[in-house]
């Protein structure tokens, strides 16, 4: 791969200039004591403080829920959690890559502690697994970025071209990166060597991921292709990507063992759930005819969580694919969103450039938790309308089978219309 790799000892401070004296360290800027600028940012950061906690304290309607409002100036595209799980990374339209604390606890979560920039419009955020480095990439440029004692330094850059998908394998030093000709490029972080290149898309390069274990690669381009590659060895798994077919986003499990899927294309049903080693289909994911933008696993794989094209984000159950939770209070766009650590919480964003976060796990306790079908087969059938769900929306089917387990699933509503009908 071409490309300039930098020595430089350089670092950045929080407006992204250049500045001996201002180095990125846990957030902190080096400033003298008794200055003009220090007392400025002094009460900057009281101001912010107090702002935060106005902000985060709720949002109306919305159970569990806060919000960083305005987190970034513009469109929010992209959210990570670091392996550490108390730093939230974000990038957006006006430039910046900034990471927020959740070390704190969520009562006061959305202290921003660091701020690096970007020279043009970022996309994908992809931390390697130690939190030694960085890699963003963007409209016109991709970087990577190292963490030392004294802050982070760039070491790597490379102008020209659209990244938009990027992954850092469990070794942390093996770095996927997506081009805009349609190839994977495999390379050695922070030297940029070129290991491996796997080709054969008609398109830019979507999104790319590894699997835990490392062996498989995954990537799809923004035409849906989807291919599946055990990349060490250069062999593709063409059986099974030709079996899942067109893909908009997809995520590998915990254990390595299985990937997540989104069929491409407005109204192609739910996510599903697919075995690596087998080739077979483990789950389907029932109840969303509309799309999804964005599909994550929960870190400890019980929860597939989407963002979905009819703005709700919704959370199933892994095991049972059954619907837990679905949050729908007016999110407008949302295009990105990650669990926090702890697995109860969903951070998520999209067109205002605020990071929201829902506490998905209080909105399952306010209702009974969906089940699978049991075996005793249904008893009863009660079908809750909504009056903002247009005609062929999902409805909520609250059901109870014989032997008294609560069920739950979402079905169009002319479908809801006949199961009305349904008897003993």
């Amino acid at each position: 791969m071409r490309g300039s790799i930098t020595n430089r000892t350089d670092r950045f401070d929080h407006s992204g200039s250049m500045e001996a004296a201002g180095r990125i360290r846990s957030g902190g800027v080096r400033l003298s004591l008794m200055s003009r600028e220090a007392l400025a940012v002094v009460v900057g950061l009281a101001v912010v403080g107090i702002l935060v906690v106005a902000l985060t304290d709720g949002e109306p309607g919305v159970p569990g829920a806060q919000a960083i409002e305005s987190a970034h100036d513009d469109l929010l595209e992209s959210l990570v959690v670091a392996s550490d799980q108390q730093t939230l990374i974000s990038c957006g339209r006006d430039d910046t890559v900034r990471f927020w604390d959740l070390r704190s606890g969520p009562s006061s979560w959305g202290r921003e502690i660091e701020r690096l920039p970007h020279g043009s419009h970022p996309f994908a955020l992809a931390p390697s697994p130690d939190r030694r480095f960085l890699a963003v990439g963007g409209l016109n440029d991709l970087v990577v970025w190292e963490r030392g004692e004294g802050g982070w330094t760039l070491v790597y850059t490379k102008q020209g071209g659209d990244y938009r998908g990027l992954a850092f394998a469990a070794d942390s030093r093996t770095l996927a990166i997506g081009t805009p000709e349609g190839a994977v490029r495999i390379v050695d972080a922070p030297s940029m060597r070129e290991i491996a290149t796997l080709q054969g898309f008609q398109d830019r390069i979507h999104s790319v991921a590894f699997s835990a274990d490392g062996e498989t690669l995954g990537a799809v381009n923004f035409t849906g292709e989807f291919k599946l590659w055990n990349w060490k060895t250069g062999r593709e798994l063409t059986s099974l990507a030709a079996k899942i077919g067109p893909v908009h986003c997809f995520a590998f499990t915990a254990d390595g063992r299985s990937v997540a899927v989104s069929p491409w294309g407005f109204g192609s049903g739910g996510p599903t759930l697919w075995d690596l080693q087998t080739g077979t289909l483990r789950r389907r994911f029932l109840g969303q005819p509309d799309g999804v933008n964005r599909l994550v696993l929960s870190p400890d794989g019980r929860f597939l969580a989407t963002a979905t094209m009819n703005q709700t984000v919704k959370v199933w159950n892994v095991e049972t694919g059954a619907v837990e939770a679905v949050l729908d209070k007016q999110l407008g766009w949302v295009k990105t969103l990650a669990f926090t650590g702890d697995g109860a919480r969903i951070a998520y964003g999209g067109r205002d450039g605020s990071i929201h976060f829902w506490n998905f796990a209080e909105a399952r306790s306010s209702v009974p938790a969906p089940e699978g079908l049991d075996d005793g087969g249904l008893k009863s059938v009660q079908i809750a309308w909504s009056s903002a769900s247009g005609p062929g929306k999902p409805h909520r089917v609250s059901s109870r089978s014989r032997s008294g387990s609560p069920v739950s699933k979402f079905f169009s509503e002319d479908f809801a219309a006949r199961s009305e009908r349904i008897g003993d």
